[in-house]
């Protein structure tokens, strides 16, 4: 059924396959379910970069990051969420463990050396 010269065309992308090989296998690709159907009126919601977890009214996990970055954390080992808090844990130049607690505003409410 394949010839040298098939074989040689197919690599040059100059051959047609037949039918039941041009089929793809599967079925065809979903669009992303964040999307609505076409159509509907609705509107998708905004899309934010992945891995940053937002609260409603206050700040970002990666802006807590960067707020107990220039508090002294080199090494962040865990980052929580409390009660309208961030909780950033995490090491300093020296070694020496740090926690820092940042409110929803951004302000940093707490720093403790362990």
């Amino acid at each position: 059924m394949f010839t040298r010269r098939f074989a040689i065309a197919a690599c040059l992308g100059f051959a047609t396959v037949p039918g039941a090989l041009a089929q793809g296998f599967g079925p065809p690709p979903l669009p992303p379910a964040d999307l609505p159907p076409p159509g509907s009126g609705m509107v998708p919601p905004p899309r934010r970069p992945r891995g940053e977890v937002y609260d409603d009214d206050g700040i970002s996990e990666r802006e807590a990051v960067r707020i107990a970055r220039r508090r002294g954390i080199v090494d962040v080992e865990r980052v929580r969420r409390g009660r309208n808090v961030w909780i950033v844990a995490g090491t300093d130049d020296y070694g020496d463990e740090l926690r820092i607690v940042i409110s929803d505003e951004g302000e940093v409410l707490d720093i403790r050396r362990d």
